[in-house]
């Protein structure tokens, strides 16, 4: 059986009282709302999707997951048959304290088999280079952003277990992304450019820190390194350290811990840090914004720009670029900008 983290240990509360981290502050956090009613629920998600009352607040809909197949799943169930053979990308990293703003472009990056990361976690012998020197104790793997229609396009057991319909929720798993991870894993504070996001946690618990957009300027935005449609934070939203970001004390935050069976809605833009608690499986969707169009446009113009600050440095391109991310030559980023604008102002197309 394998070992997760201990969540007795407040890692937090040791280093705010570590003298040598002085300028740490750890932040008081408000509870995000739960609703365990299903007819509130569908309310809630009714006008989401009607786009007449969208919510402005992040909610966690407990239980909401309880019904779908995928509940049933742990990291034994994609280590079996055809799917345990399927390989794909994990982040790996060593496990550190919270005072560390640990950067994607950090990490190593590693392909391996569902199956093999399976035994890692039961610290049985596996054979990828990365991973079998290594101990879930002391380092994490995360594979994170995994399109479902490409991973699992041969597997269609896995996508039937996905039921965003049961909840009210206008998608499905082939517009679903899959996020699965050991204990420790972490995704760096952020925000998504484009439409609003729902959550499902189906094993393990992991903890959300979220801001709300008006806490932008607090939060020390960054688009080093860069990803399509998510602006980074500079900030420890856990426990900030004041003397490099002292805005940051002014920002608000939310925290909630998920559970299996969960579903946490996440309104546009509003930042978020999340934390496997224990190995953790989830899944998530974005639903379209109208404001999206302009996003994009936005987007478009971040590309043109960073492409001519890559040209002209001499700093590796995998300190500029998440990892899986590309900037094109100028020609070419300035053609998506052109057609993000035609998309977003129609009459142009004239």
């Amino acid at each position: 059986k394998e070992t997760e983290q201990d969540d007795s240990v407040d890692w937090e509360r040791i280093a705010s009282n570590d003298p040598r981290k002085s300028k740490r502050r750890r932040l008081d956090f408000l509870p995000v709302r739960c609703v365990n009613s299903k007819d509130e629920m569908d309310m809630i998600i009714a006008n989401n999707m009607k786009k007449e009352s969208v919510l402005g607040v992040p909610v966690v809909f407990q239980g909401a997951a309880n019904v779908w197949a995928a509940r049933k799943w742990t990291p034994d169930t994609f280590a079996t048959d055809d799917v345990g053979k399927i390989e794909t990308t994990f982040a790996v990293h060593e496990r550190l304290g919270p005072m560390h703003v640990l950067r994607e472009t950090e990490n190593v990056q590693i392909e391996t088999s569902f199956s093999d990361f399976a035994d890692w976690l039961k610290r049985k012998p596996c054979s990828t280079d990365g991973l079998k020197d290594v101990s879930p104790d002391s380092h994490w793997a995360y594979a994170s952003y995994k399109r479902m229609n490409t991973l699992f396009e041969k597997a269609p057991d896995i996508m039937a277990a996905i039921d965003w319909a049961s909840c009210g929720i206008e998608s499905s798993a082939g517009q679903s992304t899959f996020w699965m991870g050991s204990a420790g894993s972490t995704t760096p504070a952020h925000y998504d450019s484009y439409g609003y996001n729902y959550v499902a946690q189906l094993y393990g618990k992991k903890r959300w820190t979220l801001s709300p957009p008006e806490s932008t300027e607090h939060l020390y935005p960054t688009r080093v390194p860069y990803e399509e449609s998510s602006v980074f934070s500079e900030v420890n939203m856990r426990m900030p350290n004041t003397d490099t970001h002292p805005k940051a004390l002014k920002a608000k935050m939310l925290e909630v811990v998920l559970n299996p069976g969960d579903i946490l809605y996440v309104p546009r833009h509003w930042w978020h840090y999340v934390e496997a608690l224990e190995t953790s499986i989830s899944v998530n969707t974005w639903v379209p914004h109208e404001r999206d169009n302009f996003e994009r446009v936005h987007e478009a113009m971040v590309r043109v720009l960073q492409g001519s600050l890559m040209q002209g440095s001499t700093i590796s391109n995998s300190m500029w670029l998440n990892p899986g991310e590309e900037i094109y030559n100028k020609e070419v980023n300035l053609n998506l900008l052109f057609q993000s604008v035609q998309k977003a102002v129609p009459r142009l197309k004239k």
